[in-house]
């Protein structure tokens, strides 16, 4: 009532736009202060949306930190991270966001294994001498180290094949949609290209032949989103271009107009991010970029 109210008698201002979650987390200043005012929201309301997103990105970036080292409670900030996600993932199930997160997290997390694998080889090379066989022990790591790095990347797979879903049922995608799609669909073909290595390595026939299938459906769905990129990018379009040079570089507009004039007639193409016009002599002499 009141924040209605003050909308009306102060129209410019954001303050009354502002939600029981701005709020919250506004009047927070440390980490675990922001973790307990959004818990205060979600015991009342714990399939809020943002209140679950906020949660999951406060804690993505604790795990997450370009700089320093991880907390101490890392396994159980993970778990709640992971719950907040997917409670929100719930809440809009048609917002791939919270699965991005997800499965980045997972990445991120592979990634230091990665490093760690790399050293354990660099440091196993050097004590092993030529023409012999490396420790057992060292063997051992390695396999332990490469295992953990398999099950790791793996947890990244549902969340991005649940993206890659959202994804593939819109009817349009934005400049940002087709680079995350992209993203989604690299890091898909990099999991089944290793998984397909470790049953390789196992003689494991069935599934070597069924992941090599998932890693070249995600090749091709990468380079399907890239002629979807393609498409709709004027920038290579230039004031001068014939049409032919035009529908060799975009293809088809998604819409066309024609006016007739006195000197003939004009086209005004629609792509995806640009607006073209075809003059009476068959010449782009207009380009607006959304």
């Amino acid at each position: 009532k009141y924040k209605k109210l003050g909308k009306e008698v102060y129209p410019k201002s954001d303050y009354f736009d502002f939600d029981k979650v701005d709020f919250a987390v506004g009047l927070a200043n440390t980490f675990q202060e922001k973790l307990n005012a959004i818990d205060d929201v979600l015991a009342t309301d714990p399939m809020n949306f943002k209140a679950n997103q906020v949660l999951g990105e406060i804690i993505y970036d604790t795990l997450n930190p370009k700089e320093g080292v991880s907390p101490q409670n890392f396994n159980e900030l993970e778990k709640k991270m992971i719950e907040a996600f997917q409670r929100s993932a719930k809440a809009k199930s048609d917002n791939e966001i919270p699965y991005l997160y997800i499965a980045d997290h997972f990445i991120n997390k592979s990634d230091k294994i990665d490093l760690l694998r790399e050293e354990h080889a660099r440091d196993m090379k050097a004590r092993t001498k030529p023409g012999s066989m490396a420790s057992k022990f060292d063997i051992a790591k390695r396999d332990s180290l490469d295992k953990i790095l398999l099950e790791t990347k793996d947890l990244a797979r549902e969340p991005y094949e649940q993206a890659a879903n959202i994804y593939s049922k819109k009817s349009s995608l934005s400049n940002r949609d087709v680079a995350q799609y992209k993203k989604v669909a690299s890091y898909l073909s990099d999991i089944y290209s290793l998984k397909k290595v470790f049953a390789t390595r196992a003689k494991n026939i069935n599934d070597q032949s069924k992941y090599a299938q998932q890693e070249k459906l995600w090749n091709d769905t990468y380079e399907r989103i890239s002629i979807i990129t393609t498409k709709g990018d004027c920038s290579s379009i230039e004031i001068g271009m014939n049409l032919s040079e035009v529908l060799k570089k975009l293809g088809n507009p998604e819409n066309k107009t024609t006016t007739k004039t006195q000197a003939g007639e004009t086209q005004m193409l629609f792509y995806g991010n640009c607006v073209i016009n075809i003059s009476e002599v068959g010449k782009v002499d207009y380009i607006k970029k959304s």
